[in-house]
């Protein structure tokens, strides 16, 4: 079951945050992208679109990330929307 629920759920969320951004960058800006989705993606994927401020502040519990993101906007780049 494992493999069918992580299959479907990297071409649905993994993707999108890497795919077209540069490769072997240190600044995680550069290298990964925030973008929106619908509640179930989100709530399966555990708000993991939030995936700068993921791999920015690592340690912070992924129902936070939504307000992190709020707190550091004006260091990130824009949300994408898809």
């Amino acid at each position: 079951l494992t493999p069918f629920y992580a299959g479907w759920l990297a071409h649905l969320c993994v993707y999108p945050q890497h795919v077209g951004m540069q490769e072997n960058s240190d600044d995680f800006r550069l290298c990964c992208r925030t973008y929106t989705c619908a509640w179930l993606p989100a709530f399966l994927y555990w708000n993991m679109q939030y995936h700068v401020e993921h791999h920015m502040y690592p340690s912070v519990p992924f129902y936070n990330l939504p307000k992190l993101r709020k707190a550091i906007e004006h260091d990130l780049p824009p949300v994408t929307h898809g």
